[in-house]
């Protein structure tokens, strides 16, 4: 994953893009489901080396002088700075940056100064103060023109990897620049069948519309769905648990019944602002 990003950011950075937006599959550092007993903290700290190597691959691994780290605010967003023997190859990638950092004067000045040299953001989805560029500033509350400037800035997305359960499916979204914007879902045996391929990200609808139709041609019943996802939380809650037996019990039933509520409320306002997007 590291090394299809940074080539996908190299390229998108040789044909002039020089304001990225990338999102990788944290799920593969770090056991998601323990997110909300552990912290935004916890999370960070568990994936920032892997940025940092990350970092280190860019421009081909070439041009290294050093890789400075900083977490810049209270809610873990981290500075990876990417120094080279060549000031102009300079690279800073914010990793979990959210809103209110990127809306401090500080920081807009300081993507001033780097002028023409990269500058990427990485998973801002997963950030404390969470945002989306493709929701061109409709999810930064008070502050749409701030946030619609931004996401204009680093409307390029050159590298996306996330899995997650969409209408009862487990769905993959990849893309690496330049090539097309690819969506999977594991079908009723585990199989990845490709529901989508396009050179732009597919919207909610489109994506809800084309899995209407996979279903009525395979003939595939609501239940049968519904059982596979309810079995595949099951091994994942089971997984989690092995890695880290009774890590559930470091937080009271009360605390973890509350940040359940507070995902599910997180996942309703994710819903609702693609439906005022797309003007459902």
């Amino acid at each position: 994953m590291a090394q299809q990003a940074a080539d996908a950011v190299m390229r998108a950075y040789r044909d002039g893009k020089t304001r990225q937006a990338m999102r990788l599959r944290l799920d593969e550092l770090f056991d998601m489901e323990s997110l909300y007993i552990k912290g935004i903290q916890s999370l960070q700290l568990a994936t920032q080396p892997f940025m940092e190597g990350m970092a280190k691959k860019l421009w081909g691994g070439d041009f290294l002088k050093e890789v400075k780290t900083s977490v810049v605010d209270d809610q873990a967003s981290t500075l990876i700075y990417r120094e080279s023997d060549n000031e102009l190859q300079d690279i800073a990638m914010f990793y979990l940056p959210g809103r209110d950092l990127m809306a401090d004067q500080k920081t807009q000045n300081f993507l001033q100064k780097m002028k023409d040299r990269l500058v990427l953001l990485v998973n801002t989805e997963n950030a404390q103060s969470f945002w989306r560029p493709d929701y061109q500033g409709m999810d930064w509350g008070d502050y749409t023109n701030m946030g619609k400037e931004i996401s204009n800035m680093f409307k390029e997305q050159t590298y996306y990897y996330d899995k997650a359960p969409f209408q009862s499916w487990q769905m993959t979204t990849f893309r690496a620049y330049p090539y097309n914007w690819e969506i999977y879902i594991e079908d009723l045996d585990y199989n990845l069948v490709k529901i989508f391929d396009s050179d732009y990200k597919p919207t909610s609808n489109q994506i809800v519309a084309r899995l209407e139709q996979y279903e009525q041609m395979n003939a595939i019943p609501a239940y049968k769905k519904m059982a596979k996802i309810m079995k595949d939380t099951m091994k994942q809650e089971e997984a989690s648990e092995k890695v880290e037996p009774g890590w559930r019990s470091s937080a009271s039933p009360e605390e973890i019944v509350k940040r359940q509520e507070a995902a599910q409320e997180r996942a309703r306002e994710e819903a609702a602002k693609w439906e005022q997007k797309e003007g459902v």
